[in-house]
């Protein structure tokens, strides 16, 4: 079976990639590093502080992005904040 995917760059996919791992150094943030680099600045946003630059109020520099990596994620800050992850990820619309 020859099945063809149409690939539709603009348009959110729906899912969010997480990557875990319990070894220090295990090359996570060099291999997402990268995929920012090949992407460019104004398509990659890499944050430490999701709460206060994804979550906040003063996010309208995620208008155009494509990809948003948090380092160290807070599965903390997550879970407050599980709706508006969740409409990031599969909403349409969105409001910046």
């Amino acid at each position: 079976m020859n099945e063809q995917v149409e690939v539709k760059p603009g348009e959110k996919p729906g899912v969010c990639i997480c990557v875990q791992s319990d070894e220090e150094g295990a090359g996570k943030e060099t291999y997402w590093n990268f995929i920012g680099e090949i992407l460019g600045q104004h398509l990659f946003f890499n944050t430490s502080r999701p709460e206060d630059t994804v979550f906040g109020r003063f996010n309208g520099s995620l208008k155009e992005v494509l990809l948003i990596k948090f380092e160290e994620a807070d599965f903390e800050t997550n879970r407050r904040n599980e709706g508006a992850l969740k409409a990031l990820i599969t909403s349409t619309h969105a409001s910046y």
